[in-house]
């Protein structure tokens, strides 16, 4: 584990606690990034490109994010 994914889980959490981790694993692997990276997505952290874009997409269509702040 590098710092910077230790410290993201400090300030957003881990994915393995949230009540729907199979979700993210699945968005996860379409996407082919860690199940944690579409979590904090989910719970915040900005869209750095337009692979993260399609991911909030994602998230947007699944209900998983419901206000769409751009």
């Amino acid at each position: 584990m590098t710092l910077s994914s230790f410290l993201s889980k400090l300030r957003y959490g881990s994915y393995q606690d949230s009540s729907r981790p199979s979700v993210y694993e699945e968005i996860a692997d379409t996407f082919k990034v860690s199940p944690q990276h579409v979590y904090e997505i989910a719970h915040g952290k900005r869209a750095q490109d337009k692979h993260d874009r399609l991911i909030f997409d994602e998230l947007v269509v699944r209900g998983i994010i419901v206000n769409k702040f751009v």
